[in-house]
């Protein structure tokens, strides 16, 4: 039963409604991708120092290269994180 639940968070991954909230905040990057991609992980393809300004400014988690859960974020976190994204693109 755990391994159903599972493979259904896993398909029901929020990966659309990511791309549409970077989107809105981040209108000058393309983040497609991350709805093409499959599984619980995404690459966001920003630079180290944009993930620890993430991690320090907006305490946004990932790995150094941009490796994040995507299966983490809620949709009642999804436009801070956008907001957040949008702000360390921005400089």
């Amino acid at each position: 039963m755990k391994f159903f639940a599972m493979r259904q968070r896993i398909q029901a991954l929020p990966a659309p409604r990511v791309v549409k909230q970077l989107g809105e905040h981040c209108p000058q990057r393309d983040f497609s991708f991350i709805a093409t991609q499959r599984g619980m992980f995404s690459f966001l393809a920003i630079n180290t120092g944009q993930v620890h300004e993430l991690r320090a400014r907006h305490h946004v988690y990932m790995t150094d290269d941009s490796r994040m859960n995507i299966a983490g974020l809620r949709q009642e976190n999804l436009e801070y994180f956008a907001r957040a994204t949008a702000q360390v693109l921005a400089g």
